[in-house]
């Protein structure tokens, strides 16, 4: 998932995108209105938005959510953690959290949904019926 907060304060101009929408890498979620300056606001993953926190005309102050989730979809080609290549698709969740100042990211934090993976690629038991 991909978290992208607002780096000042400003005004919600437009939305540019709708949930469930697939994004590209620098897709624009939205556009930002500050002293008469558009700033648009881009994914810095590829994903499907999963919530969007922001309306046109509502203002969001610094560090103010805007978008969340990214999910992916791929096939276990190689070693992971461990586990040798099973060519089992796997679905998973990755949530990433950005911090933006002065325009620019200045910290990731990045949540990865590690069991879901590792279940799907056969790494971890299953439980037997109760």
């Amino acid at each position: 998932m991909s978290e992208i907060r607002a780096e000042i304060t400003a005004n919600v101009w437009q939305v540019t995108v709708e949930e469930g929408q697939m994004v590209a890498e620098g897709d624009e979620i939205c556009i930002l209105e500050s002293m008469k300056m558009e700033i648009p606001v881009v994914t810095e993953t590829p994903g499907v938005v999963r919530e969007l926190h922001v309306a046109p005309e509502q203002t969001v102050q610094e560090g103010d959510l805007i978008s969340s989730w990214v999910s992916y979809t791929a096939t276990h080609q190689a070693d992971f953690a461990g586990v040798p290549a099973s060519g089992r698709r796997v679905k998973f969740a990755e949530w990433d959290l950005f911090r933006v100042s002065g325009g620019k990211i200045v910290e990731i934090t990045q949540y990865c949904d590690l069991f879901t993976i590792m279940s799907q690629i056969g790494a971890l038991p299953t439980a037997a019926p109760a």
